[in-house]
């Protein structure tokens, strides 16, 4: 289904949770996971740019305008109290959807309750990561092919036994403009930190990092959440992509969190 902006899917029914997947990817990444047994509504989202929703804007690239166009897609579907999980960039999204429905003149009867950071972190880019983006939008505006095929297999620790996932993964993002490609990783460049709105509510948080993340690394995350009580749910022999590499586990930890 698609209104007038974001394409989404809904499976089962209950309490809805949004789904928003991560860089280079599509809402049908969650269907690794399985999730239409367990009691609860998903609905799964394109973000800007991505899968089949377009990216309309023409100003300065931000998570902001990406977490607007989910706000809109929450009000068209009339949802109240919900929850989000965000692999990666998805996570930054959730985020800032959660900053959004915490304050009460936008929110109005609707509640973000509880966030989960799938293999997504909370902090603001250091200045070599900003770097790095920079070095990627070059890269991507030369040869966009080039750094698909290059950066996907790199997010898997287990590369042989996930080759076919690794394959699918590169054709679906090969579909995506560069210019979209491009306006998400300076959106993400640009992003503000979140660590005060993990502090504050730490309960509504749940982190689910894979040991041997080369995104984001386990030794990072771990300084960053010290002295911060959020839920943290490691998962070893996995790196940036739990929902494949660990999926049975990765659906076992979101049933806990969101509905147990």
């Amino acid at each position: 289904m698609q209104n007038s902006l974001l394409n989404y899917r809904v499976i089962g029914n209950g309490y809805p949770v949004l789904f928003l997947h991560g860089f280079l990817e599509s809402e049908t990444m969650w269907d690794y996971l399985d999730l239409g047994n367990l009691d609860f509504q998903s609905i799964f989202i394109d973000l800007p740019g991505h899968g089949k929703s377009l990216n309309t804007d023409d100003g300065e690239p931000s998570i902001e305008f990406m977490t607007s166009k989910v706000k809109e897609l929450i009000e068209f579907l009339a949802i109240s109290n919900f929850s989000v999980v965000g692999h990666s960039m998805g996570g930054y999204v959730a985020l800032s959807v959660k900053e959004m429905f915490s304050k009460a003149k936008d929110k109005g009867n609707r509640q973000c309750e509880k966030v989960v950071l799938l293999n997504s972190n909370f902090w603001e880019d250091s200045d070599s990561k900003k770097s790095d983006r920079l070095r990627v939008a070059d890269i991507v505006s030369k040869n966009r092919l080039l750094f698909i095929r290059e950066a996907i297999p790199n997010l898997f620790v287990s590369k042989d036994v996930c080759n076919d996932q690794i394959i699918h993964l590169i054709e679906e993002a090969s579909r995506i403009d560069k210019h979209a490609i491009i306006y998400a990783t300076l959106a993400m460049r640009k992003r503000a930190d979140k660590t005060s709105l993990i502090a504050k509510q730490p309960e509504d948080f749940l982190v689910v990092q894979g040991v041997l993340d080369s995104i984001i690394p386990m030794n990072i995350m771990m300084q960053k959440t010290n002295g911060i009580p959020v839920h943290i749910k490691c998962l070893e022999n996995v790196g940036h992509m739990a929902h494949i590499e660990s999926a049975a586990k990765v659906k076992e930890i979101l049933a806990d969190f969101l509905i147990g």
